[in-house]
């Protein structure tokens, strides 16, 4: 018997790749240029993403904004 698959937690661990593939290509532009200045927008860019919706990736996933990861 095949097991019964929940579509909206398909949906749900679709979404979180997605997230976590953003916060890594972020943190490694972060990274990739740390020692150069570097605005949200320019992060939020890399992948895509609306300024709002990096801090909201970056405080779900890390539970940090992108300046306190910087200055952590």
């Amino acid at each position: 018997m095949l097991p019964i698959i929940n579509l909206a937690d398909c949906s749900m661990v679709k979404t979180n790749l997605i997230q976590s593939q953003r916060m890594r290509k972020m943190l490694q532009l972060i990274a990739d240029h740390y020692d150069e200045p570097l605005m949200l927008d320019q992060i939020a860019q890399s992948v895509g993403v609306s300024p709002q919706e990096c801090m909201c990736c970056f405080k779900k996933l890390i539970k940090q904004s992108p300046i306190q990861y910087l200055i952590a």
